[in-house]
Formats: structure tokens, sequence, C-alpha cells
């Protein structure tokens, strides 16, 4: 098998570009996703080739068969996974499975509370601080270096875990001291991370540039983890609460 083609499946993929069968179910796939854009199906088949791709009538017999290229069904795979994550998983979720930071991101999405976690930042060279959340972009702005921290308004108190998100990867990181990554939390305002004596331990990004996001996960009890299958497993059961902000690191 062609190392290329082989790797997909060697790293845990479930598609294997050389079997007729899946290439018979990723043709059904780009059709059902071409259809949701008001493409026929010869039209959808050639999206993800920008010079196009010569197929006529005749070639949907063998498309639906799954006799066509491995290296073209390499790339239609690979466009799918990059572009139309969301509609594929839903045309095939044998094919494109969940990614546990996949998960994490959709109940992220469906579930996080916003507006109770805010940034603060500090404004270089003048001694003030600035709450950055009450600005109005939709996604608190950072300067690369600047000292921030967060604010964080509970009606309970509890445990919590913070996570940044960028680039579809998720990175715990510690909330007491720079060492422990579960800080207890009270009922009111929250000031994370912190030192032992309470006072904001800041944080300074330098190279995670563009958007990103930050999520608190609160739950009931000290023993809960930082691994994103875990974080998703107890709040589909509801044994955690999500509270996200956006953020966009500048230069």
């Amino acid at each position: 098998m062609d190392a290329a083609l082989k790797s997909h499946t060697d790293a845990g993929m479930t598609f294997d570009a050389t079997s007729k069968t899946d290439k018979a179910a990723l043709y059904k796939v780009m059709v059902q996703v071409g259809k949701l854009e008001g493409h026929k199906a010869l039209a959808a088949m050639e999206l993800p080739f920008p010079n196009g791709w010569a197929l006529s009538e005749g070639s949907l017999s063998n498309l639906r068969k799954g006799q066509y290229d491995a290296h073209r069904a390499q790339v239609i795979y690979d466009w799918l996974m990059q572009h139309r994550f969301a509609q594929a998983h839903a045309a095939d979720k044998r094919l494109f499975p969940e990614t546990s930071e996949q998960q994490f991101q959709r109940i992220v999405d469906e579930r996080a509370i916003k507006g109770r976690l805010r940034v603060v930042t500090g404004r270089s060279g003048m001694g003030l601080v600035e709450h950055a959340s009450q600005r109005r972009d939709d996604a608190v702005r950072i300067k690369a270096g600047q000292a921030f921290w967060f604010e964080l308004e509970l009606d309970t108190p509890g445990y919590a875990v913070a996570l940044q998100g960028h680039q579809g990867k998720w990175v715990p990181f510690a909330l007491v001291d720079g060492t422990e990554m579960v800080a207890e939390v009270r009922a009111g305002v929250n000031v994370l991370p912190r030192m032992a004596d309470g006072v904001a331990d800041t944080l300074r990004e330098m190279t995670s540039l563009g958007p990103n996001q930050f999520v608190f996960a609160i739950a009931q009890t000290r023993r809960f983890s930082t691994d994103i299958q875990s974080l998703s497993e107890g709040c589909l059961s509801n044994t955690c609460v999500l509270h996200r902000i956006a953020t966009v690191l500048d230069v």
C-alpha cells in the first residue's frame, strides 16, 4: 500500500483510499454534501479539485461502485475533513468519526455559558486594568505578550479546570501557583489563574496568533480530569458546567 495512503489508517483513521467499499461510501458522502450546496453529482465530485476533474455522466456508474483512483479518493476525503467535516460526519459517522477534540468543541458550542467569564488585561505602561470583555468586539483582542487573567462569576462554589483552544487543539493550563490544574472556586467573582494568596497569576501568550477560546469547566468534586474525553463525558452527563470566552491574539 502507498505510504501516504496507509498513514491514514495507521493513525487510527477509518478511511482506506484503496478500498472500493470505502470509496463507494465516500462518493455517497460527497454527493450528499454537494447536494446541500445545490450541486448535482458531477459538480459535487469536482469541488475538491480546483483545476477540475474530467468526469462525464458515464463516470457516475464507476464512481458509485468505488472504482476510481485512490489518490483522487484521498484528496476528496481530506477536503471533506478540512472544509465540510460537520456535513460529512452527519452523512457517514463511520467514515468521518468525531475525534475527542471535535466532540468537545461541539459540546462547548452547544452548552457553554457566555457572559460570566471575563478577560482582564493590563494596559502596557499605564498601571491600569481594562475589562476587555466589555468592548464591542465579539472576541476579546489581546496583544502578544500582554498580561491578562480571568474573572469567573459563579452562583455556587465548586472546582474548576481550564483549557485553551487553538486550531482544533485543547491544552489545559494551571490555575493555582502555576502548578495546580484544579482550583477551588466560590460563589461570586473568582480571579483565575491565581497565586495561593488569591492574587492574579497573570498569563502571557506569544505564539497562538489569531482566534482562540478559553473554556472553564466547573464541577462539584475536585476529582475531575483535564482529559478531553473525560470532560466531554462529564458535560454530557451534566456533572460539569462550561464557561467560554473567545479571544483574538494580535501581534
